[in-house]
């Protein structure tokens, strides 16, 4: 499978983990750095990570894809579009995002997401 390839297969990885909330097998497909700069918050890093996912409402239904890879060397950068929604307050909320995810290859040849910037359409 190729980088492109690669980096694209962690999509449904992704999606099913966000879903499940099921924050160990969505990091990992994380490097052990991972950033997260969500759309209006402080930037997230470390131990921060799982208590801002564990923060983040529930999603119902999550959908993205990569509009554009560019891979240099062991350095990745996805561009996309993707919609959500979640829980808040008792009433589902239907969003859209366009985000930048940066990508690392690992030393055992594995891609992993370094770091995750979205921002909301509306």
């Amino acid at each position: 499978m190729d980088d492109n390839a690669q980096i694209r297969s962690l999509i449904a990885p992704w999606v099913n983990a966000c879903l499940a909330r099921d924050w160990d097998a969505l990091f990992e497909i994380c490097t052990e750095d991972v950033i997260f700069d969500p759309p209006g918050g402080p930037r997230a890093t470390g131990p921060d990570v799982r208590t801002f996912l564990d923060g983040f409402p529930v999603m119902s239904e999550f959908d993205f894809n990569f509009d554009h890879i560019q891979i240099d060397g062991d350095i990745a950068i996805a561009h996309g579009n993707g919609t959500m929604t979640v829980d808040l307050d008792g009433e589902s909320t239907a969003s859209s995002f366009k985000f930048a995810d940066h990508f690392r290859r690992g030393e055992d040849g594995v891609w992993r997401y370094s770091s995750v910037i979205w921002n909301d359409n509306e």
